[in-house]
């Protein structure tokens, strides 16, 4: 058949006790035990593992639209789209920042990370709440006409408000970048 510790999993998964599968292939009851112990603990090894990946694949599909988001934004301001329009986006960059904070909460809980990247997941999750909150505070105080630029100016002010500038935009979006360049 195969190796001793495929037949005591195999045994084992037919139900059989340990006494029975250590009479059956002549080993000890404890060499039984430290198998199946060994096999549980990589099974929740490799189960933690494909977690971790699939929560740096969500992660990392959220970060590539928060990026489309935040240029699709910057198109709009550019060219004074309509202010509906600039809301919607704005909306969505605000869903997708609540779903980043969370993935990356998780990924620092199941990763064993430096402090480097801890600090980097902090000063992250502390822009993108500050960002949430102005976008929260721009979209009260959206005008009913107007258009993307207007939008914009009034988050630059609730960004001001927080005591932060339009240079926090930018270290978000470098931030960005380098967890978007880690998850690849």
């Amino acid at each position: 058949m195969g190796s001793i510790e495929e037949k005591v999993l195999k045994l084992r998964s037919e139900g059989k006790s340990i006494r029975e599968i250590a009479r059956e292939l002549g080993i000890s009851k404890d060499k039984v035990h430290r198998i199946l112990k060994r096999f549980k603990e990589s099974k929740s090894t490799q189960e933690i593992q494909h977690y971790r990946q699939y929560i740096k694949n969500l992660l990392n599909d959220s970060l590539v639209k928060l990026s489309t988001l935040l240029n699709h934004f910057d198109e709009l301001v550019k060219s004074r789209g309509p202010i509906n329009e600039a809301i919607n986006v704005l909306l969505d960059i605000k869903k997708i920042l609540n779903s980043i904070e969370f993935e990356l909460r998780i990924l620092a809980t199941t990763l064993s990370i430096n402090d480097t990247m801890r600090k980097a997941i902090q000063h992250f999750v502390k822009y993108s709440e500050n960002i949430r909150d102005s976008i929260e505070l721009t979209l009260i105080l959206a005008p009913a006409r107007g258009n993307a630029y207007n939008l914009y100016q009034i988050l630059l002010l609730s960004l001001r408000s927080k005591r932060l500038d339009s240079e926090v935009l930018n270290e978000f979006r470098t931030l960005l970048g380098l967890f978007t360049q880690l998850l690849l």
